[in-house]
Formats: structure tokens, C-alpha cells, sequence
């Protein structure tokens, strides 16, 4: 049994994930790391179409996620609690709080790291549920 799981150029340059079977699904599901910028495109007999396109749609922001907009709002929280944290230990006073400013910027290195790979595991989780609802469905 051949799978369609090997990206395909689009006419606009764009490669597709083609999935037409329970094959296709779970092999999708169990390798979602590789995946990325991939249109799916579902070819599934039992799927209406528009449940088709919208499922499809969905399956293909979900492989676009990159964690950025979580690492982002992480790095700021990060940076933000770490100077909190100074002013709070230092007592407000100014030159001990900017002498030690600098492990701001490690607070925001470590939020942004940790914040992307929460993203990314958020994204691909929401992928293999999609993927398991689809098999659910006998499709």
C-alpha cells in the first residue's frame, strides 16, 4: 500500500500533505515533527465537503504553528517577573536593581525558549486530536 504522506508541489509552489486513508491519518498523527508548511489536503470518502475543507484548514495552521506568539508573551512575562523579582529583593533602590538588571534579559531568554516550546507542544497535541477525531469517525 503506497501513502501520499511525501509532500507534493502545488501549482503555486506550495507542498501538500495528501491524506486519503487511515493510513495516511495515522502516519500523520505519529510523525507531525517534519510536517511543517504543508497544505493538507483531505481526500477522505467520508467527509462531507465542507466538513472536509474546514478540517483541512485547520490541520494546516495547526502544522504552521511555531510557538512564536506563546514565546513571545513568554519572554515578556519572564523579563517582567525577574525585574519584579530585583525590585522586590533589592528594596527599590536604584543602582543595586539596575546592577543586577541584566538577569532580566535571562529571564526573557528563558521565558521566550520555554514559552515556543510550550506552543509547539500546544499545536501538535490539537494536531493528533484532530487527527484521532477524524479516525474516531470511522473516516
Amino acid at each position: 500500500m503506497t501513502t501520499t504522506m511525501t509532500p507534493v508541489p502545488a501549482a503555486s509552489g506550495a507542498k501538500i500533505l495528501r491524506l486519503r486513508t487511515t493510513d495516511d491519518l495515522v502516519a500523520a498523527r505519529d510523525r507531525h515533527v517534519g510536517l511543517r508548511h504543508r497544505q493538507v489536503v483531505l481526500d477522505l470518502p467520508g467527509l462531507a465537503a465542507d466538513e472536509r475543507t474546514g478540517t483541512a484548514e485547520k490541520l494546516t495552521e495547526l502544522l504552521d504553528e511555531c510557538g512564536c506568539d506563546t514565546g513571545a508573551r513568554a519572554m515578556v512575562a519572564g523579563a517582567v517577573l525577574v525585574l519584579g523579582g530585583l525590585v522586590l529583593a533589592t528594596g527599590g533602590r536604584v543602582l543595586p536593581t539596575l546592577a543586577l538588571s541584566p538577569l532580566a534579559v535571562l529571564g526573557a531568554v528563558v521565558g521566550a525558549g520555554s514559552g515556543k516550546a510550550y506552543g509547539l507542544a500546544r499545536s501538535r497535541r490539537q494536531f493528533r486530536r484532530e487527527i484521532d477525531a477524524l479516525l474516531a469517525k470511522g473516516v
